[in-house]
C-alpha cells in the first residue's frame, strides 16, 4: 500500500492505493504499474494500469485471473503521457472478492504499438491485506 497527500494547510488529502510495480530483471524503469483504490472516500475501488506510451489505440488492458475460468476485466484507456498511458477500470466487489482469495499469479495483457499482444503476469500475494489497510485509511 502507498500512500500521499495532496493540498495544503487545511485542505491536505490522504490519497492511498494498494500498488503494485512490475518490473524487468536488471532493468531500472517498470513495465507496468498496477494500483487499486478510491479517486475519493465512499468512491467505488478502481484499477489503473499504467503500461509505457508503445500501445495500440483503439485497444484496451485485459486482466484475468485464469485463463480457463475467468473472462477477465477490460480496462480502458484513458489518456497517454510521455511517461506511460493510463487504463483503469471500477471494480465490481465480486472481482475484489475473487482477488482476495487469490494465490496463483494473474495476467495482465495489452496490445504494444505494433499490433502484438504482450501478456506481463503479476501477483495477488498481500492484495487482501493492502486492501484491509486501505479501508482502515479511508474511513
Amino acid at each position: 500500500m502507498r500512500c500521499q497527500r495532496t493540498g495544503e494547510g487545511d485542505k491536505t488529502v490522504k490519497s492511498c492505493e494498494a500498488a503494485q510495480t512490475i518490473q524487468v530483471q536488471g532493468q531500472t524503469a517498470p513495465i507496468a504499474q498496477i494500483g487499486i483504490g478510491r479517486i475519493a472516500p465512499g468512491d467505488p475501488l478502481r484499477i489503473t494500469v499504467i503500461l509505457p506510451p508503445n500501445i495500440t489505440l483503439p485497444s484496451n488492458v485485459h486482466v484475468v485471473t485464469d485463463e480457463k475460468d475467468d473472462p477477465g476485466i477490460d480496462l480502458a484507456w484513458r489518456r497517454c503521457l510521455p511517461g506511460g498511458c493510463i487504463a483503469e477500470v471500477k471494480l465490481e466487489p465480486e472481482t475484489i472478492k475473487t482477488w482476495r482469495a487469490r494465490s496463483a499469479p494473474g495476467k495482465l495483457s495489452f496490445k504494444d504499438a505494433t499490433g502484438r499482444v504482450v501478456a506481463i503476469p503479476f501477483s495477488f500475494r498481500g492484495l487482501a491485506q493492502s486492501l484491509d489497510a486501505l479501508a482502515k485509511e479511508t474511513r
